[in-house]
């Protein structure tokens, strides 16, 4: 399951978003997503702020031990889970990138 997620991320990053801003012309590219979209939106948006200056993430479920259960050891399941990594993520270049980006969490259970 981490190989396949880290394939599709590479996806998006090296091949999907260049495409896009080549298309648009635009270097400013936003997020969004409901559900695990959500969760991939606030994941792909924090762990690379320089492409992705907007997220916008409706209802997911940030913590991915919701979705590993007992495979949270690996550093593939830590280093996609927003919920663990930020606490400890103290490199100046991801933090000033957050102070400039906008992200916006919209979560909720139910009616």
């Amino acid at each position: 399951m981490a190989e396949a997620h880290r394939c599709y991320e590479n996806y998006i990053i090296q091949e999907l978003i260049p495409l896009i801003t080549y298309e648009t012309n635009s270097p400013q590219v936003i997020a969004t997503g409901c559900s695990m979209g959500g969760f991939h939106t606030l994941n792909f948006a924090l762990k690379h702020p320089d492409i992705f200056t907007t997220a916008i993430a409706l209802s997911g479920v940030y913590d991915i031990r919701f979705f590993t259960g007992d495979y949270y050891n690996d550093l593939a399941v830590y280093f996609n889970s927003p919920i663990d990594y930020l606490p400890s993520l103290k490199d100046p270049w991801f933090i000033d990138h957050y102070r400039q980006n906008t992200y916006i969490t919209c979560v909720g259970q139910g009616d």
